[in-house]
């Protein structure tokens, strides 16, 4: 199903369907917050507004698998980060 659809949708897909997170913590996610192993969510953004997360286990870095890692290595060798985000 990934390989059918474009970027950035491809991407966003990906990391919502092998990381399991809230829309909030989804829209949240920052390049910072991802190392090459993990992803530590460190805020939720709902209705625009920036906020904490709800509890410390939410704040617990998230195992990324292989077939994400190769996924998101694609996605930024392909559109590199400007600025912040």
């Amino acid at each position: 199903m990934l390989d059918k659809l474009p970027e950035p949708a491809r991407t966003v897909c990906a990391v919502a369907a092998f990381i399991g997170l809230a829309r909030s913590g989804l829209k949240g996610l920052e390049w910072e917050d991802y190392d090459s192993e993990t992803i530590n969510v460190r805020r939720k953004i709902w209705n625009d507004q920036v906020g904490a997360l709800k509890s410390e286990a939410r704040e617990a870095g998230v195992y990324v698998v292989p077939l994400l890692r190769e996924v998101q290595a694609k996605y930024k060798a392909s559109y590199p980060s400007v600025g912040e985000g």
